[in-house]
């Protein structure tokens, strides 16, 4: 699509630089919805409530799964234990993954939006060009 401000190896390739991964992957996307429904390219960082629920739920989500692996390698490497409530760690686990299932969600109805937008909108060819 013309006028992205992130090309799509790039989006791709921003998950796994550090510091970077946090903010990159949802203003790509950001850009890829608003241009995609239409809007003119000084528009595409407009606010998109589903982007940006989206990405608010991956990254607790994935905040969370990572602090719980956390705990448990410094117990397994170390003399360190963590304390917790009887059950603190099933729902604090059990969250994290409420919130990734939700994230799931979100992004299967952000690229099934995508993807009808751009088959209406543009021909076959540009869509997937």
């Amino acid at each position: 699509m013309p006028e992205l401000h992130y090309a799509p190896w790039w989006a791709v390739l921003s998950f796994f630089v550090p510091l970077l991964n946090l903010f990159v992957p949802f203003q790509a996307m950001r850009d890829l919805y608003n241009r995609s429904m239409g809007e003119p390219a000084h528009f595409s960082t407009q606010s998109v409530p589903d982007v940006t629920s989206w990405w608010t739920c991956f990254l607790i989500g994935s905040g969370i799964q990572l602090f719980m692996i956390g705990t448990v390698l410094v117990a397994a490497m170390t003399n360190i234990y963590f304390t917790t409530p009887p059950l603190a760690n099933v729902v604090l686990g059990s969250f994290g993954a409420v919130l990734m299932i939700m994230s799931a969600f979100l992004l299967h109805r952000i690229v099934g939006a995508i993807t009808r937008a751009q088959l209406s909108s543009l021909g076959v060819h540009d869509a997937f060009a």
